[in-house]
């Protein structure tokens, strides 16, 4: 989660005017869900987009309720139903996110301050061994329910995010 010095609210009237200047800002990420690619407190570059193509690696800035999330493209509708979805998925999370419409997607990461030098974040992330068979489960079984509908793949985001929730707490 990306935590803005200023308002949601605020931060969404200055996403809308720098998209028109195409000026970006510099915000701090706040969680843990990009780790290891954007550990808690990094400093990122961000530029609005009003682009709807996106590609898979890129990390994007969406809007979820009262808070920005950083988060890596995992997958990219391009045709039907699905041409103006995309997937999200936190490098540092199991699963992926629920679908998302490409016009909720605010901002693209550009450059990530690490260790004091700003440089482009990492295209990719490998996740290891059994993390990297249950990140692809999670995205086929989305994508698969996006053929019936997003309201079904939303559903069924949520409802592995909720049972991961439970996991965890009952092994902790």
């Amino acid at each position: 989660m990306i935590k803005p010095l200023i308002s949601h609210a605020s931060v969404q009237a200055m996403v809308s005017l720098l998209k028109k200047s195409e000026r970006g800002f510099e915000s701090v990420v706040h969680g843990s869900s990009m780790e290891p690619t954007l550990p808690n407190g990094t400093a990122i570059r961000i530029v609005p987009s009003e682009s709807t193509e996106y590609r898979i690696g890129q990390i994007v800035v969406c809007s979820n309720g009262h808070k920005l999330i950083a988060h890596r493209v995992v997958w990219c509708g391009n045709s039907g139903r699905t041409q103006n979805l995309v997937l999200t998925q936190g490098d540092g999370c199991l699963l992926c996110d629920p679908p998302v419409q490409k016009d909720a997607i605010q901002a693209l990461v550009t450059t990530v301050c690490i260790k004091n030098r700003w440089q482009e974040p990492a295209a990719t992330y490998t996740r290891r061994s059994w993390r990297r068979v249950v990140a692809a489960i999670s995205v086929y079984l989305i994508r698969a329910s996006l053929a019936v509908g997003d309201g079904l793949a939303r559903f069924v985001a949520r409802t592995f995010i909720a049972f991961a929730l439970i996991f965890k707490r009952l092994v902790n």
